[in-house]
């Protein structure tokens, strides 16, 4: 791609070192196996419908055009982004944390003091509310959509969830959209994953990652980065949080945060 716009370009940019921060499990390059499980019109069978032996041979036939560090990022004589023949992009696990910010930067920029941008399920935020209180954020229970787990509650910085509960590629919600780009099959980790950090793109990509990684790998993952923190919903038992050392200064007791 020549000459990618200034949106463009740093989102790319940070996409590929939040795969070399996530050990790849954060990879925008996932889109050909996504273009494998997503409905065709006319299809005789979907990919979903195939032996489990079918879909691993196709698989093995994608994976190997996996790999966000092997995108170009060129910039003389001018920019350009190149992907490796047959590679191809996605944006749906960063785009919505990036918008939140530039939507952020514009208030800013506006005078406005005190703001919350929520771009469904990723929100950024800054100023506490005008009333010197936190902005309050209830994480949804993943397995009764009318309760909630926790609450939230921030006075600036970014907090993104990432879950398996709402959206599906198949009929009877058993492949959910999120995949592991180490397998390629939907991962069945964790339910929900949520993650605070000083910016919602890097809040929005880490919360797919963690997901991805689920309890154990993501909370250590987490806990290595400086400025995050993470809850995580285990995927067998909905009921079972695991949380970063630090999560719980960012969430309300007094809302039933547990």
């Amino acid at each position: 791609m020549d000459n990618p716009s200034d949106y463009l370009w740093p989102i790319i940019s940070v996409a590929i070192a939040q795969y070399t921060a996530t050990n790849g499990v954060f990879d925008i390059t996932v889109e050909p196996l996504l273009d494998l499980w997503r409905y065709k019109e006319g299809a005789a069978v979907q990919f979903w419908e195939l032996s489990a032996d079918t879909q691993k041979q196709e698989i093995a036939e994608v994976i190997p055009l996996l790999g966000a560090d092997r995108i170009q990022m060129i910039t003389s004589p001018a920019r350009q982004i190149v992907l490796e023949p047959r590679m191809k992009i996605t944006l749906g696990g960063i785009a919505k944390g990036y918008a939140v910010d530039r939507g952020l930067d514009v208030l800013r920029e506006q005078g406005i003091k005190y703001a919350l941008i929520d771009a469904g399920g990723d929100i950024g935020a800054y100023g506490g509310k005008p009333n010197d209180q936190k902005w309050e954020l209830a994480l949804r229970n993943p397995a009764d959509e009318n309760s909630s787990l926790v609450t939230f509650a921030i006075t600036d910085g970014a907090i993104a969830t990432s879950g398996n509960y709402e959206r599906f590629f198949d009929p009877k919600a058993k492949v959910g959209h999120i995949m592991d780009p180490r397998t390629g099959f939907s991962s069945h980790a964790s339910s929900s994953a949520s993650v605070y950090a000083p910016t919602c793109t890097h809040a929005d990509a880490l919360a797919t990652a963690v997901f991805v990684l689920g309890p154990v790998d993501g909370i250590n993952l987490v806990n290595s980065l400086n400025g995050v923190e993470a809850l995580i919903v285990g995927y067998d038992d909905p009921q079972s949080i695991f949380k970063s050392s630090g999560i719980d200064t960012y969430i309300d007791k007094e809302k039933g945060g547990q």
